[in-house]
């Protein structure tokens, strides 16, 4: 009885720490969002439920680069931090597609796995339209009107924050978030909420 008893309060330490959120804090003025030397401590194993966060009082002005599409818990920017975000460039979707009055129809794509409302596709450069809904791998509404005629595809990268809470976004007073060169999407998913009492800025 007691190896049994041994043996369960060891399956509930694993399972509450499987739940357990870790705090990631930048630490370079300028450096790759995927490397795991830009988080302290080293962010080697990228988790859904991450905290991440940009703090004034250590970097007051940060970079963060080469930005890909992930799901994350939490996102503060805080302390009166300078942020800028630089995306990696958009990921070139499976397929081509047509579109008509926002109605867009795809050949051999795969809407519903790669994409998600709110994600932003383009040529790569021009702008195709934000996706409004989801019908089926090959039928989708975009934001955009105008006619496309079996033409390729991109989407932008995303940041979907899934924290489950009221402050999955929190940029406070003081605090500047700026997103420049590449379409970047910050989602905040359903079952979550946030707050920007700062800045936000989208340049070219």
């Amino acid at each position: 009885m007691k190896k049994i008893v041994i043996l369960l309060n060891l399956l509930c330490a694993f399972y509450f720490n499987s739940l357990a959120q870790t705090t990631y804090t930048w630490n370079v003025t300028r450096g790759d969002w995927n490397s795991p030397s830009s988080w302290s401590p080293a962010r080697n194993t990228p988790a859904a439920n991450d905290i991440l966060v940009f703090n004034g009082s250590t970097i007051p002005n940060a970079c963060a680069t080469l930005i890909t599409t992930q799901t994350i818990g939490k996102l503060r920017i805080i302390n009166n931090a300078n942020v800028r975000f630089i995306a990696k460039a958009p990921t070139q979707a499976t397929g081509t597609i047509s579109r008509a009055s926002g109605n867009v129809t795809g050949s051999s794509t795969l809407f519903t796995t790669e994409l998600k409302q709110g994600d932003v596709i383009t040529n790569g450069n021009a702008f195709y339209g934000e996706v409004s809904s989801i019908t089926s791998n090959t039928a989708m509404v975009v934001s955009a009107l105008g006619n496309l005629t079996n033409v390729p595809f991109y989407f932008a990268q995303s940041l979907n924050l899934n924290d489950g809470t009221t402050s999955a976004l929190d940029i406070s007073s003081g605090s500047v978030l700026t997103m420049s060169d590449s379409t970047l999407v910050i989602r905040i998913l359903n079952g979550s909420k946030g707050s920007v009492n700062g800045t936000v800025r989208m340049l070219n």
